[in-house]
């Protein structure tokens, strides 16, 4: 059986359980590259995206222009493919 486990790095390091270049390494490991939210509006749908700081922004659309998009989702074996 799967069992969740937290932690957490100021947690280690009190412990002494790894290192600061171990921790440096697992951070990059687990850092997202990308973040894409799909966005449905009344004047159609948008893809905005950012890198894994969130600090920029790209706006791309309207996709389906003058279209209602009540529910919009991205396609897990194409990532450029939308299903609205």
């Amino acid at each position: 059986m799967y069992r969740e486990r937290s932690w957490s790095f100021a947690g280690m390091m009190s412990t002494g359980g790894l290192s600061v270049e171990s921790l440096l390494k697992l951070r990059e490991e687990y850092a997202m590259s990308e973040v894409r939210v799909l966005v449905g509006t009344r004047k159609g749908a948008f893809v905005l995206t950012s890198d894994g700081t969130r600090e920029r922004w790209d706006i791309r659309g309207p996709h389906f222009g003058g279209w209602e998009i009540y529910h919009l989702k991205g396609s897990p074996a194409d990532p450029n493919r939308l299903y609205a």
